[in-house]
């Protein structure tokens, strides 16, 4: 029940919205009921997921709401984002709907491209880190 609301909130509140423009990733593949698991998602409550990704030891959170799957940040690279979004489909039978950056670091930021046609939630430095600033992000990135 909590999820569910959480994630209507979150869709009817008037925040700062970006959304990429980059081509899909394609998550088809075998039945989800053969899918591998890529990482380790702890069930918090009934549709509330939360993972801890092994590059930079970033946590997502993953809620599967009445009205869509809203992802909270995003990992770091493509194939993060690609092997979250695969784990996203095995565990709720859909794709990711909306995602929530929580701040401007490449770790939470940069798998965001991984997700075109999932609405971005963002605050406003998020929004310039991935946009205007997004060369000294890349940069910031590579340098860790």
């Amino acid at each position: 029940m909590f999820a569910a609301s959480f994630l209507d909130m979150c869709l009817d509140y008037n925040s700062t919205s970006y959304t990429s423009q980059r081509a899909p990733i394609r998550t088809p593949g075998p039945p989800a009921s053969l899918m591998v698991m890529h990482y380790h998602w702890e069930t918090l409550s009934e549709d509330v997921w939360r993972c801890r990704l092994p590059f930079c030891d970033v946590t997502v959170g993953l809620v599967r709401g009445s009205r869509g799957i809203l992802l909270i940040d995003c990992g770091t690279t493509l194939l993060e984002a690609n092997n979250i979004a695969r784990d996203v489909y095995r565990l709720t039978g859909g794709s990711v709907t909306h995602v929530v950056l929580t701040h401007h670091h490449f770790d939470h930021i940069l798998g965001s491209a991984g997700f075109p046609d999932a609405e971005l939630y963002a605050a406003e430095p998020v929004a310039e880190a991935l946009t205007a600033r997004i060369d000294a992000v890349r940069a910031h990135a590579i340098s860790y």
